[in-house]
């Protein structure tokens, strides 16, 4: 769905199914088997591909609230490295030009990150 008839949904559902992914991953990450948890990371991931940072600006004030709870610290890392994984694949979900653009925001993320982290400790 996310790949082939995303752009032909409305905002609301749009909106509507972000917001039920990253509840549901807030919520009941620990209450499903493995296999889920990590499609709905992959379905959120790849809703990111398309959305992020512009049309999904929440994301990432998401995940960070995410790691900085003991209970969802893995959730919040799951999907960061599911989006380091899939931002950087060369696969042909997303335009070249939208592939290079995800990298260097993510670029960017990570040395935010990065730089929190080490004063951090």
């Amino acid at each position: 769905m996310i790949h082939k008839s995303w752009s032909h949904r409305t905002i609301e559902e749009k909106t509507t199914l972000k917001n039920f992914i990253l509840e549901f991953l807030q919520t009941k990450s620990r209450e499903v088997p493995p296999f889920v948890f990590k499609k709905m990371v992959k379905i959120l991931v790849d809703i990111a591909k398309q959305e992020w940072p512009n049309q999904f600006p929440e994301l990432l004030p998401t995940i960070q609230q995410m790691t900085q709870n003991s209970e969802l610290i893995n959730v919040g890392l799951s999907i960061l490295m599911t989006m380091c994984e899939e931002f950087i694949s060369s696969r042909d979900d997303v335009s070249a030009l939208r592939r290079d653009e995800l990298k260097k925001v993510l670029d960017f993320i990570c040395l935010i990150i990065y730089f929190k982290l080490s004063t951090n400790t």
